[in-house]
């Protein structure tokens, strides 16, 4: 149906806000494939910093979206 598409759209929508501008700047080509969430950083420091996140960024994604689409997150 449509909602794993809708809830995947607003995860994406949510990075910026979960996750505030001052690191969005540094991401970009979020995609979702089999509820992993890939995001490209472009700063290897921050890229590191955020792989060891993964976790908890999944779960403040899902918090903010209300529902478990994210079963984990990807730097690349």
């Amino acid at each position: 149906g449509l909602e794993i598409p809708l809830l995947e759209h607003r995860a994406l929508r949510a990075w910026p806000e979960v996750m505030g501008q001052a690191i969005a700047r540094y991401t970009s080509d979020l995609r979702i494939r089999n509820g992993i969430l890939y995001v490209k950083v472009s700063s290897a420091p921050l890229r590191q910093n955020l792989q060891m996140a993964h976790k908890s960024i999944a779960d403040k994604i899902n918090n903010h979206v209300g529902s478990h689409v994210l079963t984990d997150v990807r730097m690349v």
